[in-house]
């Protein structure tokens, strides 16, 4: 049996801490019930819990004496994030609010480096980008690339035979989180502390092992992972870059790691091991002789999103993951085809979060409302081109850089219309024309892989719709 602990007020604390600390998502009680707390407490320090009336009148008895077991003590702390031994051991409830009180301090000071985070995005891939500088083959990009990432013409993709190159290795294992300074808890812990009904889900990822583009397109290398995780490893650098900018206010760190340890030196960027990343797909999306005119289109994103905020941003874009229910046929999602129109369905049709009832690719690529899109990218009407892959500065992430063009006189009438928003964000279109694209991909607060992506589409915006055009000339010949 572990051996008590001595904690004065044990009752009044106990009492206290869910008006100070939030409890972590695995050990959240079912209820407010006292019963309920004992429970999700017994399970925190990896007890099995006993009868109900047992416990309870156990529970009693420590607050009696005002002693705790050694497991139950160390099972609050596991089970409150943010709260330690030495605040729950205060030998008065006056050193008890005051431990609280600096503990709070702490997460205020993180909330305010969050929102700075949040706001300021632009200025802080600005402030990041030259610590690069010396490792970037296409420094007229915003994203950090390696020699051959981005091809010299874009590659065609979507069809069978020019799907990227996939390899899973399932026993890639990702690097223990880091705490956050000041608040005891991780990256993704602390932001669901701000917003607790907030919609961060722990959906499995594919985690990025390695990269290589050739003449053929992308090849990956990919193990499993989280969507917390990539917060824990990935996010949090953008958080310490935020907390590093404010103390240092004109100021460059150095790129060796000294000022951003979380980061290390400029060169880790090209190590995807050292950290559990997720690949955004960032897409263009064109459409051509629509009401007269050629259009692109653009999105705006809501302020309740986890990643950037507000952000403008290409459309569909999104992450490359697993369907919810594919029982590990990892093959059914190796491609990247799949994301881009699981997005379209998302973001523009009004489809939300298709990928945790589909089972494998072909599920949701029936459905009627992308069955026309469908078409066309079976038919070679519509093409999906690879047009680069890069690194985002700030969280590091690799972003897949495409875009989709397709007639919309060879959809059915009226499906152009069917565009919706969503809580993610509002849709916009503009007239495409190879300057616009660069006045946009120029425009403050534009995500950074958008940027790349209508940079590189103008870069071969004759060619892409010309390709598109005479497709569809060929075939009504």
């Amino acid at each position: 049996m572990a051996a008590p602990i001595d904690i004065p007020y044990l009752e009044e604390k106990f009492d206290l801490l869910q008006l100070h600390f939030l409890v972590r998502e695995r050990f959240r009680p079912t209820s407010q019930h006292l019963n309920a707390q004992l429970e999700a407490l017994w399970t925190a320090s990896e007890r099995a819990p006993p009868e109900v009336q047992s416990m309870v009148t156990q529970w009693g008895r420590f607050l009696k004496r005002n002693r705790l077991p050694a497991d139950l003590a160390a099972g609050l702390c596991k089970m409150y994030i943010g709260l330690r031994p030495d605040i729950l051991m205060a030998k008065t409830m006056t050193e008890y609010a005051a431990l609280v009180s600096a503990q709070q301090s702490g997460v205020e000071h993180c909330k305010n480096v969050l929102e700075h985070y949040d706001v300021h995005r632009a200025e802080l891939t600005s402030l990041i980008s030259p610590y690069y500088v010396a490792h970037t083959a296409n420094p007229e990009l915003p994203l950090i690339t390696r020699p051959s990432w981005i091809p010299k013409q874009p590659i065609p993709m979507g069809r069978p035979g020019l799907e990227p190159k996939f390899v899973y290795q399932a026993s890639a294992r990702a690097p223990h989180p880091p705490k956050l300074p000041r608040v005891d808890a991780t990256f993704h812990e602390f932001r669901r502390r701000l917003s607790p009904q907030g919609r961060m889900m722990n959906d499995e990822t594919y985690r990025p092992l390695e990269i290589e583009v050739t003449d053929r397109g992308l090849h990956l290398v990919c193990g499993p992972g989280r969507y917390f995780e990539y917060h824990d490893s990935c996010e949090v650098l953008g958080l310490e870059l935020a907390a590093w900018a404010l103390a240092n206010p004109n100021r460059r760190p150095n790129s060796d790691g000294s000022d951003l340890p979380l980061r290390g030196p400029a060169e880790n960027i090209f190590n995807l091991r050292n950290r559990s990343a997720v690949v955004g797909v960032s897409t263009l999306l064109i459409a051509l002789d629509y009401e007269g005119d050629d259009w692109y289109y653009w999105y705006q994103r809501g302020n309740k999103v986890a990643v950037n905020p507000e952000a403008w941003s290409v459309v569909p874009s999104g992450t490359f993951q697993p369907f919810a229910a594919n029982l590990a046929q990892h093959d059914q999602d190796f491609n990247i085809r799949s994301t881009v129109l699981r997005k379209l369905a998302e973001e523009l049709l009004g489809k939300e979060q298709s990928q945790q009832t589909a089972t494998k690719a072909s599920d949701f690529e029936k459905s009627v409302l992308l069955r026309d899109f469908v078409s066309l990218l079976n038919s070679g009407f519509a093409q999906l081109y690879f047009l680069g892959v890069g690194l985002d500065p700030v969280c590091t992430v690799p972003e897949v850089l495409t875009t989709l063009i397709f007639r919309a006189n060879d959809l059915p009438s009226g499906t152009m219309g069917k565009f919706k928003n969503n809580f993610e964000g509002r849709y916009h279109k503009g007239v495409l024309e190879g300057g616009a694209l660069l006045h946009f991909a120029h425009r403050y607060n534009v995500h950074t892989a958008s940027a790349a992506c209508m940079r590189l589409t103008a870069r071969h915006l004759d060619r892409l719709v010309s390709e598109v055009r005479h497709r569809r000339h060929r075939a009504t010949a």
